[in-house]
């Protein structure tokens, strides 16, 4: 049975606003919420039927628990024939305005959603979470987020910005229902400090109004708020109290100090997750034109690819069912059209298929091509070609079978000493990192005084490359997207990997959730084979756990 493990985040309220009483009997509300990055951990597992909820405080292990309403409600609306096993450790106090109950049905929701395949965007998330409770919409969002009406009706506002929270449970709770019941309307809903803050984002406009009351028959709170400083204040209806710091140190103060009087004391962080896509990615040109003219060739024709047309497995697999078939050499080809594919092949090859009567249709990379005409040309002045790539790389084997006096290196260290008395020049695989064909070029010229430097690595590898520094280095972890045989996609990961935590999957469903544990920012890269579908596909996913 599937699993899937996700952090439910508490919020706290930066400004909130009670504006009356409406004819439904709720309040009408204006609420800045602010996501926050202590959580509660929400594991879900796949069973044969039932609904089943274990937390470790044994007070809200019942059907009342919003997050088993939230799995009920899923289970009957979609007709599901699986169960879910709902174990839930808290970390966010209960009954505290930090919306932990609702921060565990959101998950809940995002999570069958996910694991069940329910294809539910966040709008219909959040519709179907507004029947749950008045909160859990917010936690669909996430984020800094405007709430109106009872709270439900959200907008996303800019981010705060990184600001360290101090959050003191003071050892009881509030009831939500005697704080609405104690206001005093007369006093509610004059400060309009909602408005104000996400005009300002100046903290000296935060602001709560059930401080009126609450903090009057609660003066433990008004005390806790004094030691956190200026820039606190309670969270919701209470009873937790949170203070703001820019800085760590200031926010490390008064957490020792809170912690000498109170048991529950949390030093977390203002907390807003971003799925970013980098610029430059997915199919090139090269990639692009072989799969449009493929599929104009075999329309009526026997067509076979010598080798893989990229390195995709899930375009390739979907040409297959399409009728062209992949294949590793001429052996059994007595007939029909062969297609070169974007990695290119020796030109003898080429001349041995047609030597059996078949047709040829070349779909070489032109870059490729390039790198083919450079060292034919360079080996007949007499000079030796020094090739930076993968020997048992396709596109490697191609350049190289027209050749006869060449090397293939991965490293200086390769290099020897008649390599230096020579005339040499230096080409690349045209997929290779671009920074350390540079150190191989520098090393050249530094031994052999009558070399020649080809930078041979296409535009698409070092825009894509470029683009993928410029997210890697402002990114928590990168998600590199394309096949693990692919040259290009499996240097995007190797140069990523230098600034940031990175992973390389083929498709959405290699996703793990613990992977974006504790990350905020997440960048999503794609090498030159990859469909732009996939990418799509993955951002989806990534959004839908966080």
């Amino acid at each position: 049975m599937k699993s899937l493990n996700l952090r439910s985040y508490a919020k706290i309220n930066l400004a909130l606003d009670i504006l009356g009483k409406r004819e439904d009997n709720y309040h009408e509300l204006e609420t800045v919420f602010q996501q926050i990055d202590l959580c509660d951990d929400v594991e879900l597992t796949e069973n044969e039927g039932d609904i089943n909820i274990e937390c470790n405080v044994k007070e809200i292990e019942n059907e009342s628990n919003l997050a088993y309403k939230a799995a009920t409600i899923i289970k009957k609306r979609f007709n599901i024939k699986k169960g879910v096993s709902i174990r839930i450790n808290k970390n966010i106090p209960i009954g505290a305005g930090l919306s932990g109950g609702s921060s565990n049905a959101a998950a809940v929701i995002r999570g069958l959603n996910y694991l069940w395949s329910l294809g539910l965007d966040k709008e219909k998330m959040i519709e179907l979470s507004k029947e749950i409770g008045m909160d859990v919409p917010f936690h669909i969002l996430g984020g800094t987020c405007f709430g109106k009406g009872r709270g439900d009706n959200l907008e996303n506002v800019k981010d705060l910005g990184m600001h360290y929270a101090v959050v003191v449970h003071p050892g009881f709770k509030v009831n939500t229902k005697e704080a609405y019941d104690g206001l005093d309307l007369g006093k509610t809903g004059k400060k309009e400090s909602s408005r104000k803050f996400i005009e300002s984002y100046d903290l000296k406009d935060i602001h709560n109004d059930f401080e009126y009351s609450v903090l009057e028959k609660y003066p433990e709170l008004e005390k806790i708020k004094r030691k956190l400083g200026e820039d606190a204040l309670l969270s919701g209806s209470g009873s937790c109290v949170f203070g703001l710091f820019k800085d760590e140190e200031g926010a490390k103060l008064a957490y020792d100090e809170l912690k000498k009087d109170y048991s529950a004391v949390f030093l977390s962080k203002t907390l807003n997750k971003r799925v970013e896509l980098a610029k430059v990615m997915g199919f090139c040109f090269g990639v692009e034109r072989a799969i449009e003219e493929i599929k104009k060739i075999s329309e009526g024709k026997k067509v076979y690819v010598l080798g893989k047309l990229i390195h995709n497995p899930q375009v390739i697999e979907k040409l297959e069912k399409e009728g062209i078939m992949m294949i590793d050499d001429l052996e059994g080809i007595e007939e029909g059209t062969i297609v070169i594919s974007a990695h290119g092949i020796p030109d003898k090859t080429i001349e041995e298929i047609k030597s059996k009567g078949l047709e040829v249709i070349d779909l070489t990379c032109p870059f490729v091509k390039k790198v083919h005409h450079i060292t034919k040309d360079a080996e007949k002045k007499g000079r030796k070609i020094i090739v930076f790539g993968d020997e048992k790389h396709t596109e490697v084997k191609g350049i190289v079978g027209d050749l006869k006096d060449y090397k293939v290196i991965m490293d200086l260290k390769e290099m020897d000493k008649s390599d230096s008395e020579c005339k040499l020049t230096l080409v690349s695989q045209t997929t290779r990192d671009v920074k350390e064909f540079e150190g191989i070029a520098k090393g050249i010229k530094e031994v052999n005084k009558d070399s020649e430097i080809k930078d041979t690595i296409c535009s698409a590898t070092k825009e894509r490359q470029t683009s993928s520094i410029e997210l890697a280095k402002k990114s928590d972890l990168m998600i590199v997207v394309g096949g693990k045989m692919s040259s290009n996609t499996i240097r995007l990961k190797e140069i990523c990997s230098k600034f940031c935590e990175t992973k390389h999957i083929e498709t959405e469903e290699e996703l793990r959730s613990e992977w974006l544990f504790n990350k905020k920012n997440i960048g999503i890269t794609a090498g030159a084979s990859t469909a732009y579908d996939n990418i799509h596909k993955v951002k989806s996913a990534i959004e839908l756990i966080l």
